[in-house]
């Protein structure tokens, strides 16, 4: 997505971002986010807040903020709160409490790795949001992707997250938190784990020791094993279709990953 400066935002939108944070001093702009036109980190005189902001000529970006903002009361144990909201001049912005912390390193033998597997075990046990909190159901998601056999097994009402990158964690002394909930879903609730298992191969595990680092979650020792076999392939037929063409490492790295997960499920089924 192409991104737009603080500086290139109408005044009005700068203005109604400064009406909720005061006076912004400094922008930093941040090179990770895909989904948002606006990214960045605005500073005050006295405080940071991360800013989100999509236009409301893209419906489906908008969206995205809308549903972050609507679940972000539910998820804030393991993730900022959000600060403000507004929709001003034909943009829809989002600003939150600003995470001082690194992004995560899931390479084998980190340190971050019990933090982030901590932040996991708690994204396991929250409840999902109802009532107006609007959210796409997974096996929706995957339906261009998957057969119906393969898709009933993506089913159920937990809170996914579903893009659980290492920029998406940033680690604190405190532990790791977990940011950008802009494609959350509802579905089987063993798919939190295994979408960690692909980020942890994609970053050089094994497949079988990925597969070992989320044993003592909840949801994932209780999964029914021809559902994960029936994720593995999906997922890997999915990114490779998706990204066959892409240049951007972590794409790369992701297909690849994928595609050696399915493999490891075939193997030792």
């Amino acid at each position: 997505m192409e991104r737009v400066e603080w500086e290139s935002l109408p005044p009005a939108v700068r203005d109604a971002v400064q009406e909720h944070i005061g006076a912004v001093v400094k922008i930093e702009p941040i090179p990770e986010g895909k989904n948002s036109a606006l990214v960045a980190v605005a500073h005050t005189s006295t405080d940071r807040v991360f800013l989100k902001g999509a236009r409301a000529c893209e419906p489906a970006k908008a969206a995205q903020l809308e549903r972050e903002a609507a679940i972000n009361p539910y998820v804030t144990a393991i993730a900022p709160a959000l600060a403000f909201e507004a929709a001003e001049d034909g943009w829809h912005l989002l600003g939150f409490e600003y995470v001082c912390g690194h992004r995560a390193d899931y390479a084998p033998g980190s340190p971050d790795l019990p933090k982030v597997l901590e932040t996991l075990d708690a994204l396991d046990r929250l409840p999902c949001p109802q009532g107006g909190v609007q959210l796409p159901w997974f096996e929706a998601r995957l339906s261009n992707y998957a057969p119906p056999q393969h898709l009933r097994h993506f089913t159920g009402r937990a809170l996914l997250h579903t893009d659980l990158t290492p920029g998406n964690m940033r680690v604190t002394p405190q532990g790791a938190m977990l940011v950008d909930w802009a494609t959350a879903s509802r579905g089987a609730d063993w798919v939190n784990p295994a979408d960690l298992v692909l980020c942890l191969i994609a970053c050089g595990h094994t497949p079988r020791d990925a597969e070992a680092a989320v044993t003592d979650v909840t949801s994932w020792r209780n999964a029914d094993p021809e559902a994960i076999n029936a994720y593995a392939r999906t997922t890997a037929a999915t990114w490779l279709e998706l990204y066959f063409t892409a240049t951007h490492p972590w794409a790369r790295a992701a297909v690849k990953a994928a595609q050696q997960w399915a493999m490891h499920r075939w193997e030792t089924s």
